[in-house]
């Protein structure tokens, strides 16, 4: 879709029902792109409609799919798309195209999923305990830098390890194990933890993963939608997030929320974001799928990983 620089007056509505009445001659990528506000005002009215179905869907347990909004929403996807190609100076094939549609999509949904389950539990950040993950990075024996906070009530340490890939860390290129290549820059570092004593009789309870970025092995695709997040975040932030809960009432389970990979490693084109119960471990893999999909079994046997250890409240013996 391509917008001219005399349409700009018109309200979004109206420029979108133009365009689907008439063909618009090729023009150049500057007069082809929105501004800040237009695209602004697309991109939210979007997100909330999509965040709104996605809630009430929720609320009536039904399944979520993101096919059903890339078919709903296309034809503001492909003005994001346009925008996010003509920002970025990038050209996407058209099966790129539409992996970034189902990108964008995917990240809509697994935001407002999030969302709502925090919502729901009364889950505020004021409330969570916020675990720097440099305070804790290195052991120095005595005199480890564990929050005090974060000891069980009768002053024993347990601990919940995650392993994040190396390349998700430092960059570089390979293979996953199912023969996927990717080529990453790095710096997505898994940097703080909320945790939530949500309920201490049933012992509940919820974490909060905070990364400094995600990288698509497709440098192409990781350009553009790089753009998009860091433009409909507010405020703007290439931070990425995982959310789960620990359950402990028989079985033991780690219940991940918009953020299960479904055994797929890590160079899978768009990830699952999937919802799921697993068996308790306490290895947690942070990084399966490079959008930090993650799961308690490792997907990526074949890549290095670093081990983070981060206190805990659950007082039994790990796994």
């Amino acid at each position: 879709m391509k917008l001219k620089k005399g349409m700009r007056a018109l309200s979004l509505l109206t420029v979108l029902a133009l365009l689907t009445a008439m063909l618009v001659p090729a023009v150049s990528a500057e007069e082809q792109a929105l501004d800040e506000e237009e695209f602004q005002d697309l991109n939210k009215a979007m997100r909330l409609e999509i965040s709104k179905d996605v809630f009430e869907k929720i609320e009536q347990k039904q399944q979520l799919l993101s096919k059903e909004y890339l078919k709903r929403y296309d034809d503001k996807l492909e003005i994001v798309v346009n925008q996010a190609m003509l920002s970025t100076k990038t050209e996407l094939s058209p099966s790129e195209q539409e992996t970034l549609k189902k990108m964008i999509v995917d990240h809509i949904i697994s935001d407002a999923e999030m969302e709502k389950y925090l919502i729901d539990n009364n889950l505020e950040e004021n409330s969570a305990i916020q675990i720097n993950m440099n305070d804790i990075a290195v052991d120095e024996g005595d005199s480890t830098k564990y929050p005090i906070s974060v000891k069980s009530g009768n002053g024993d340490m347990y601990t919940i390890d995650f392993y994040q890939c190396d390349v998700d860390i430092d960059g570089g290129s390979g293979y996953d194990v199912y023969g996927n290549g990717y080529t990453v820059n790095g710096d997505n570092d898994l940097y703080k933890v909320y945790f939530w004593n949500d309920d201490l009789v049933n012992r509940v309870y919820t974490y909060q993963l905070w990364y400094l970025d995600e990288d698509h092995p497709n440098q192409l695709l990781d350009a553009t939608y790089d753009w998009y997040r860091y433009q409909a975040s507010d405020p703007h932030t290439y931070e990425d997030v995982a959310l789960f809960t620990v359950k402990m009432d028989s079985p033991n389970t780690v219940h991940l929320i918009s953020c299960y990979n479904y055994g797929v490693p890590y160079a899978a084109l768009t990830g699952y974001h999937g919802t799921a119960d697993r068996p308790w471990t306490s290895n947690i893999y942070v990084s399966n799928i490079w959008n930090h999909d993650i799961d308690v079994y490792d997907s990526n046997t074949n890549m290095a990983k670093s081990l983070m250890t981060v206190p805990y409240y659950l007082n039994m013996p790990t796994s």
